[in-house]
């Protein structure tokens, strides 16, 4: 399993943080909830969400050893408010319990989205609420597309049956699977949110450590690898929005009935 480099991802994923904080901001909290972040990532929004409950409790959850491992760090002076737990979110080894389930750019990672919200169903409380955003719909489809294209040049062949691990999903799929796990009084938006980059080499970077690192593993060396990650940028600087990741995001805020 090809894992996260945390500290590097904790330092470029300004528009992911932005984004995870404009989700927060539709959770009215008490203060005293038990909270799930469900893929914490590296911690940074769940200090955030600990900072609104204060007499509350989060069980921060993510697949990625390098990512508990950051956040574990990154918490430590908020060990009597945060529970660290690596797990697969399609699995997670607590009971029906948790108030609010929190979740910021995670999702689009998990294929199997109606047996991601049934879980998330089954662990929050009656009356409890979901609130979350992920890659949907179009997300990143020019820079798939330009990726593919770059694939059949002989010197990258190597990659051009190379699978992508993403689930990008509509807006109408997504509500049906929400439905389906029982969520009622379901809230769902599809909204573009283009990040762009100054140059060729911050554009690379980013697409190399925050989106294609998954699927670099066929590439047979660090020079290739580079040399196909310039590509790209350059590809993309001549392109039709010349260094922008073109991300959509699925926004969600759904109930569990009581």
């Amino acid at each position: 399993m090809i894992d996260w480099d945390a500290k590097e991802y904790g330092r470029l994923n300004r528009p992911h943080l932005n984004w995870g904080q404009s989700v927060l901001s539709q959770i009215d909290f008490r203060g005293n909830e038990l909270v799930l972040d469900a893929g914490c990532g590296v911690g940074n929004l769940t200090i955030n969400i600990a900072s609104q409950i204060p007499n509350g409790h989060i069980i921060a959850v993510d697949k990625s050893k390098s990512m508990i491992t950051e956040a574990s760090s990154k918490t430590s002076h908020l060990r009597t408010q945060i529970s660290l737990l690596r797990a697969d979110l399609l699995y997670i080894p607590i009971q029906e319990c948790v108030d609010t389930i929190f979740s910021n750019a995670t999702f689009h990672w998990i294929h199997d989205h109606f047996q991601l919200f049934s879980e998330m169903y089954r662990i929050l409380r009656p009356g409890g609420t979901i609130s979350a955003q992920f890659g949907g719909g179009p997300n990143i489809k020019s820079l798939i597309n330009r990726f593919c294209q770059l694939s059949k040049e002989p010197e990258f062949e190597y990659l051009a049956e190379q699978s992508f691990p993403w689930n990008f999903r509509s807006i109408e799929e997504t509500k049906s699977c929400l439905i389906r796990a029982g969520f009622i009084e379901i809230q769902i938006s599809l909204v573009e949110a283009p990040v762009v980059f100054p140059d060729v080499s911050s554009y690379s970077h980013f697409v190399e450590k925050i989106i294609l690192f998954p699927v670099l593993g066929n590439v047979p060396d660090d020079e290739t690898q580079r040399a196909f990650l310039t590509r790209l940028g350059t590809e993309s600087l001549n392109g039709e929005k010349p260094l922008t990741v073109d991300y959509w995001r699925i926004n969600i805020l759904a109930r569990k009935p009581k």
